[in-house]
């Protein structure tokens, strides 16, 4: 009897009025003979497990924030850049009011420039030995970019950051760009965040502590179809790195649901990990663009290689990012494509 009452009253909520009755119905009638206790005592107890599930997704978030100065720093250094985006979206001159690193299709505004700077203040203040790589303060182009991250990806206490993400996107007036913090030692990511200050959305991820949005666990999609699947992909300024994510979307784009470009790896990264996106990948990035997110998915049971199914590391360059069940057949459409700079 038990059993039915409580099938019937977690069914559709049309139903529940009816469950709700039959419920009380039976707890009068076990009143009746003396069992209202074993009632009680079947909710107490399912209540005990819906209790110690939400227990445990705020055990495993405490865990990572508490006694963490990383963690706090790095949410601290990313709202306080956040506040400066939302402050300045809206307000860029696009005649005067941006530079171009390698033509038109590379910019930097100086929100950039002050959000890096303030992210450095607040960890320098916390940590002054660290290392920090942040991507202001490299040169433009692609053998700088290598050169600074062949220099400092195995070294210990690197903070890598981007400071705003998705800088076209912001410098247009589009809500989609990210604050994007990645702590690594010895070539290791072992914390990362992406801020979308637009949405206020903080994600979280610790090596093996689980990924986090806003303090809630999260998890890639279970999408297992490639038909099935929503995929990103990028439009990089390298006009051979956006040839190599052109032939990739060309080929892919009638194997799966859409095709999408949302103009920011944060963006695009978190969104994988918490399952609005089914994969995303595009050639060409830096370990600022992808350490933190590429942390976030492998937390939330996605995967992260590069085009030819090789594990991340900070110096991987083009990205294949999924929720793990379509890997592999993704991967192949990447390698068919030759999603990769040919000179």
């Amino acid at each position: 009897l038990l059993y039915f009452v409580f099938q019937t009253t977690t069914r559709h909520p049309i139903i529940m009025i009816r469950g709700r009755l039959a419920l009380f119905l039976t707890a009068i009638i076990l009143a009746k003979v003396g069992s209202f206790r074993i009632l009680h005592s079947v909710r107490r107890n399912l209540n005990n497990v819906f209790s110690f599930q939400l227990s445990m997704n705020s055990d495993a978030y405490n865990q990572l924030l508490s006694n963490n100065p990383i963690v706090l720093v790095a949410q601290n250094a990313a709202r306080q850049a956040g506040k400066l985006i939302i402050d300045g979206s809206g307000t860029i001159d696009l005649t005067n009011g941006v530079e171009s690193k390698i033509g038109s299709r590379d910019i930097v505004t100086v929100v950039d420039k002050n959000a890096q700077d303030t992210i450095k203040e607040v960890i320098f203040n916390a940590f002054p030995n660290h290392n920090f790589l942040g991507e202001e303060d490299i040169p433009a182009g692609i053998e700088a970019s290598k050169a600074a991250i062949n220099k400092f990806k195995d070294v210990e206490n690197l903070w890598i950051v981007d400071p705003i993400d998705g800088t076209t996107n912001f410098a247009h007036g589009m809500p989609l760009s990210g604050v994007i913090i990645a702590f690594s030692s010895y070539g290791k990511v072992l914390y990362g965040i992406i801020y979308d200050p637009f949405h206020d959305e903080m994600f979280i991820a610790g090596k093996n502590m689980g990924a986090y949005l806003n303090g809630i666990k999260i998890q890639c999609c279970k999408t297992k179809q490639l038909c099935d699947s929503v995929v990103a992909t990028g439009s990089p300024p390298n006009i051979l790195a956006l040839e190599a994510c052109l032939r990739a979307t060309t080929l892919i784009s009638p194997e799966v649901r859409t095709v999408r470009m949302l103009g920011s790896a944060a963006i695009m990264l978190s969104w994988v990990a918490i399952g609005r996106l089914t994969a995303y990948f595009e050639a060409d990035l830096n370990a600022w663009d992808l350490a933190a997110g590429s942390l976030i998915i492998k937390e939330a049971g996605g995967e992260v290689t590069d085009s030819w199914g090789n594990e991340f590391q900070l110096s991987t360059r083009n990205l294949v990012a999924s929720n793990g069940h379509i890997h592999s057949a993704l991967l192949e459409y990447m390698i068919k494509s030759k999603m990769w700079i040919i000179e």
